[in-house]
């Protein structure tokens, strides 16, 4: 059974080993996404105390990186989740749900709602978030470098 708790320094090399393994698995539209190899992303989530972790056996299966934003499409005090990934090995256990009830707990006296965004063919998390009980809303975003 698995346990949640907040990412330490010394989790960094197990996360991206994880990265790895989890993103191999999760092409969408032929590309892979490597979260925790952008420069940066790991100092910015663990100084923010925003990756928390999925353990099992003392070994990480799963993390989340999250964290309180003051506003988002007018929404005031909530908590953005950037990216979950759980190893392919410990998937359909729970694991993805236990870590957004973990989400919640943890960010429960600083945030109102919690905010993400899923490719609309990733349908393991559309699944996993309407097991959650949030409201999903079909949105169109656009990106452009500047």
């Amino acid at each position: 059974m698995a346990t949640f708790r907040l990412a330490k320094r010394d989790d960094v090399s197990q996360l991206r080993s994880l990265d790895t393994v989890s993103a191999a698995m999760d092409q969408i539209g032929g590309k892979k996404c490597f979260v925790l190899r952008r420069k940066g992303i790991l100092e910015y989530f663990l100084k923010c105390k925003g990756i928390l972790v999925a353990e099992d056996e003392g070994r990480i299966v799963g993390y989340v990186l999250a964290h309180p934003v003051e506003w988002i499409h007018g929404i005031s005090k909530l908590v953005w989740i950037e990216h979950i990934g759980v190893h392919p090995d410990h998937r359909r256990r729970g694991i993805g749900l236990g870590m957004l009830k973990f989400v919640r707990r943890h960010y429960r006296t600083t945030a109102r709602c919690l905010h993400a965004e899923i490719h609309p063919l990733n349908q393991r998390s559309v699944r996993m978030f309407r097991k959650f009980g949030v409201e999903l809303v079909e949105r169109k975003l656009a990106f452009k470098k500047l």
